[in-house]
């Protein structure tokens, strides 16, 4: 997550800080600091979203009678959009900056884009922006995985 969050977005998770977990049947228990770390958060709303929309596929367009009294879903949203929302606003306001100065005649360096600025770049509407930060996520995750399953 940190190499891809840190290519596509410009800004590092820092998952690696927080960091190995110690597996449940072990003696010593992971520490609070590793538990309530940001990245980790952000991992578990990230997995948990995925597995509970996999389930929703599974009921078709009966998923809505499933979750009658609440979307299960959105509390994982709300984790993933608390970690998205400053990185786009970020862009956009780089982008915003980089208009200003290609106004008053100053060249761009285009050596410090990311995929994400690349994106603003294109759209500006947010819903856009953050199904696309998604679908990076996802795509990012699943290379590690299959890179790391390759081994």
């Amino acid at each position: 997550m940190d190499s891809a969050s840190e290519f596509l977005f410009g800004h590092n998770v820092d998952s690696l800080s927080a960091g190995i977990a110690y597996p449940p049947y072990a003696e010593y228990k992971n520490l609070p600091t590793f538990t309530n770390h940001s990245s980790n958060i952000f991992s578990r709303a990230f997995g948990q979203g995925q597995s509970l929309a996999t389930a929703r596929f599974a009921l078709v367009e009966q998923w809505p009678l499933a979750e009658f009294w609440k979307d299960k879903i959105l509390p994982e949203r709300k984790v993933m959009d608390n970690f998205m929302e400053p990185l786009m606003l970020e862009a956009l306001a780089n982008r915003e900056s980089r208009l200003k100065h290609a106004e008053m005649g100053d060249t761009i360096d285009n050596e410090d884009l990311t995929l994400l600025s690349h994106l603003v770049r294109h759209t500006q509407d947010p819903k856009i922006i953050k199904d696309e930060l998604i679908n990076l996520l996802v795509a990012g995750r699943d290379t590690v995985c299959l890179i790391s399953f390759a081994m």
